[in-house]
C-alpha cells in the first residue's frame, strides 16, 4: 500500500521505478537481454532488446571485479577506481538504458525525481555494480 496524494498540501506519491533485465536465450558470441523500465502504479512498461557482444560483456565485468578488489585494498589507486567507476557507470547505462530509455525516464518524470529505483535482475548480471548507472547528467539514484 502506498499511502499520499496529489492534492495540495500533502505529500507526493512515492515514484518507484522498477528496473528489470533479463538475460534471452544461451551464451554465444551474443548476449541478448529484455531490459524493461515500469513505474509502479502504473500501466505503462517501456521495454528493449539489448544485443551486446561477448567482449563488452567481459570489458563490464572486468571493469566490476577491479572495483570489487579495489573495494578490499587489492587493486586501483582511488584515481584509477574513480575513472573506472565512472566508466562503467555510463557504459552500464549506455547499453542497457540507451537513448530511448532515457527519452522514456525524461517523459515519465518530467520535472520531477524517483523516490527509487528496484532492480529485478538476471543472474548472470546481477553482481555488477547497478548503483553506478550514470545517466548523462547524473546519477539515476544516490
Amino acid at each position: 500500500m502506498i499511502l499520499g496524494g496529489y492534492r495540495e498540501g500533502r505529500e507526493e506519491l512515492p515514484r518507484v521505478f522498477k528496473l528489470s533485465v533479463t538475460r534471452l536465450g544461451v551464451a554465444s558470441e551474443r548476449e541478448n537481454f529484455l531490459v524493461s523500465i515500469h513505474e509502479e502504479g502504473t500501466a505503462i512498461t517501456w521495454q528493449r532488446k539489448v544485443e551486446l557482444e561477448s567482449s563488452l560483456l567481459s570489458s563490464l565485468q572486468t571493469d566490476s571485479d577491479a572495483l570489487k578488489l579495489w573495494s578490499l585494498n587489492q587493486a586501483l589507486t582511488v584515481k584509477q577506481a574513480t575513472q573506472t567507476a565512472q566508466r562503467l557507470g555510463k557504459q552500464l547505462y549506455k547499453c542497457f538504458i540507451g537513448r530511448k530509455g532515457a527519452e522514456y525516464l525524461h517523459h515519465a518524470l518530467g520535472n520531477t525525481r524517483a523516490t527509487a529505483f528496484l532492480l529485478d535482475l538476471d543472474e548472470t548480471v546481477q553482481g555488477w555494480p547497478w548503483e553506478l548507472l550514470l545517466a548523462p547528467s547524473e546519477p539515476l539514484a544516490l
